[in-house]
């Protein structure tokens, strides 16, 4: 049977006395309002099941406890003696650890585009430990094939597939003392003719359909840096560079007839839209 009461006194000098002091042993003297049955600051208070001998307590107050504990037993209903032991538990402040978040939240790709999902942590002593969950729980991640950076605060994952589609990753961040775990981004990846739809407000084609001859007006200045037109299997008929353009000429005429995607992509940003060669 197991409940709280006093530590003993002793040692307060040195923790082994080449002369241990002799018998009665007192218990320790607390300080008012605390006392053996409540010995730290809590809400709710220190408890412990009588039957396991597991505490729980959400500590309230910042410090250093000193907690007893007596085990009672008995055999047949007959009590043959008590055991103690005594716990310290520290109760330290995490503010200086503080509030690990996400700068990337969710990303939407295609198979074979590379995600990278950024974190920032106030504490720059803090370890940080990059987290996946694939639909049975978060585990954490090692570095080699399609992942790089799972210590750092910024995590690569190269040649996304279709399998990872909504993947979700976090980064746990810790000291010797101290936790905290970031918000969850999750990973979408579709195939590239499912995602025609996706911030196509930022491009404007004419015409379009057309023969082969396209005028782009890009509505987000220096948000792309790429532009790439693909078929619908995901193969690349046009690529080009872009640095500060709004408007730029396309030239297709020599690609046969069809369904084709641009898509251009910046650091933060990517933009779809269908396009029709007649």
């Amino acid at each position: 049977v197991y409940s709280l009461s006093s530590p003993y006194k002793g040692a307060e000098v040195n923790n082994q006395p080449v002369t241990a002091d002799p018998p009665p042993y007192l218990g320790v003297d607390y300080l008012s309002p605390y006392t053996a049955t409540n010995p730290m600051d809590g809400n709710p208070a220190l408890a412990i099941d009588p039957s396991t001998g597991e505490m729980t307590i959400t500590p309230t107050g910042l410090g250093q406890y000193v907690v007893g504990i007596s085990v009672r037993e008995y055999r047949n209903g007959v009590f043959l003696g008590t055991h103690f032991r005594d716990f310290q538990f520290n109760v330290v402040d995490c503010n200086s650890m503080a509030q690990i978040a996400m700068t990337t939240s969710n990303l939407t790709l295609i198979p074979g585009d590379t995600a990278q999902f950024i974190t920032s942590v106030s504490n720059v002593n803090a370890s940080l430990q990059w987290q996946e969950n694939s639909g049975s729980g978060f585990i954490n991640l090692m570095n080699g094939g399609q992942y790089s950076g799972v210590t750092n605060d910024s995590l690569t994952i190269t040649n996304v597939t279709i399998s990872q589609n909504g993947n979700t990753y976090r980064c746990y961040a810790y000291t010797d003392s101290c936790s905290d775990t970031s918000n969850a981004g999750v990973l979408s990846v579709f195939p590239l003719g499912t995602i025609d739809w996706m911030n196509s407000t930022l491009i404007s084609l004419s015409p379009n359909p057309s023969t082969g001859l396209f005028s782009v007006e890009l509505n987000s200045i220096n948000a792309f840096r790429n532009l790439k037109i693909e078929n619908t299997l995901g193969q690349i008929v046009f690529e080009q560079h872009i640095d500060n353009e709004k408007f730029l000429s396309i030239d297709l005429t020599g690609v046969p007839s069809g369904i084709y995607f641009i898509r251009l992509q910046g650091e933060k940003t990517i933009a779809v839209k269908r396009m029709v060669i007649e």
